[in-house]
């Protein structure tokens, strides 16, 4: 059972995402999206001074508590309207997708964190290789579902990059350029593409047999069959994935 109501049973399914624009603006941004889009708050918020700083939610210590508040103040406090709170984490539920939490990823040195939503993978936890015909439909649904949400939220908020995976965390720009790790699929913004020539072109390189779709303000790189419409999974999808992260890692940097 899950720790509190803000904690999914893993392993989870994530989508994270990152803007130039301000943690606390895109902490808003994206639960209006979701919103927006057949889900809604729960009031089930955890909150912290509205001075606060930190790089984990950990290092909050006992200013981080969580608590159920009336719809119209939930809405405040993530809207960031609140004159005492900040929301960390909010409650949120989806009709297609079911409980989800939004909150902050991990940062470093005063660094804007990432937005990551998270959910239970159900089926896309489980390794896809050992899938009987009933799993792997299960997980294609939830997975294509997932995504949709994700696409819904990146026309909505217009984010840097993005990426969706399972047990994922998404990283800061300064973070990403150090990593040697592999991240899920990618989400890229047309704005950031433009600027990196090379970070285009070497995506769809990396993505050759894989899946690009163009979404709203940018493009979606899949990997990974339940990920993408086309269920397209590409041989060497690790590999794929630290490739791109280095390449994107390297754009961020300049």
């Amino acid at each position: 059972m899950p720790s509190s109501p803000l904690s999914p049973e893993p392993p989870h399914l994530s989508f994270g995402l990152y803007s130039e624009h301000g943690e606390r603006l895109l902490l808003s941004q994206v639960c209006a999206a979701i919103g927006s889009g057949a889900g809604g708050l729960t009031g089930v918020i955890g909150v912290a001074p509205r001075d606060s700083q930190f790089e984990l939610v950990s290092d909050l210590g006992a200013d981080y508590y969580e608590t159920e508040l009336p719809l119209p103040h939930a809405a405040a406090v993530v809207s960031d309207a609140d004159p005492e709170l900040r929301a960390v984490r909010v409650g949120l539920r989806h009709e297609l997708v079911g409980a989800m939490v939004a909150g902050y990823d991990w940062s470093d040195s005063g660094a804007d964190h990432a937005v990551s939503v998270l959910a239970e993978a159900g089926p896309l936890g489980v390794p896809d290789e050992i899938w009987t015909g009933a799993e792997r439909r299960r997980a294609r649904k939830r997975g294509e579902r997932f995504v949709a949400l994700m696409r819904h939220v990146c026309d909505e908020v217009d984010p840097l990059y993005g990426a969706v995976g399972v047990e994922m965390s998404m990283p800061t720009p300064r973070l990403l350029a150090r990593s040697r790790n592999g991240l899920g699929d990618l989400y890229v913004s047309d704005r950031l593409m433009s600027r990196s020539p090379a970070l285009r072109d070497g995506l769809s390189g990396c993505f050759a047999k894989a899946q690009v779709d163009t979404w709203g303000n940018g493009t979606y790189f899949s990997s990974w069959g339940p990920f993408n419409g086309a269920g397209v999974s590409a041989p060497h999808a690790e590999e794929i994935s630290r490739e791109a992260v280095r390449l994107l890692g390297r754009a961020l940097a300049r």
